[in-house]
C-alpha cells in the first residue's frame, strides 16, 4: 500500500482500545500540526479530555528518557521518524 506508514513499536504496557485511539490521533496529528511541540500539544490535548490525565507527550528524533507512568498507560513508538514516548502519570491534585 503506498503511503502506509507503520508505527514502530518499541515498548508498550498500554490497552488495545487506548494504543489504537494515540495512533489515529498521532496520524491526525501530521495531518493537523507543522512541528514536533504541536504535535505533542495535540497528542497531549486530546488523551487529557478523553482519558483525564495528565499526560505526558514527548516528540522529537533523538532523545532518552526514563519515566514513571500509571500501569497500561505508556507507549514508546516510532512514527514516519519521529519517536513518541507518551504515558500518563498520577494526578496529585486528586479527581477533577
Amino acid at each position: 500500500m503506498v503511503g502506509f506508514v507503520k508505527p514502530v513499536m518499541k515498548k508498550k504496557d498500554i490497552g488495545k482500545r487506548e494504543e489504537k485511539l494515540v495512533m489515529e490521533v498521532v496520524k491526525d496529528s501530521f495531518k493537523r500540526c507543522k512541528t514536533e511541540k504541536d504535535i505533542a500539544e495535540h497528542l497531549k490535548v486530546t488523551l487529557d479530555d478523553m482519558y483525564g490525565g495528565p499526560w505526558n507527550v514527548i516528540v522529537g528524533e533523538r532523545f532518552g528518557g526514563v519515566v514513571t507512568h500509571i500501569p497500561k498507560h505508556f507507549m514508546y513508538f516510532t512514527y514516519k521518524k519521529k519517536d513518541f514516548l507518551v504515558y500518563c502519570t498520577k494526578n496529585m491534585k486528586g479527581p477533577r
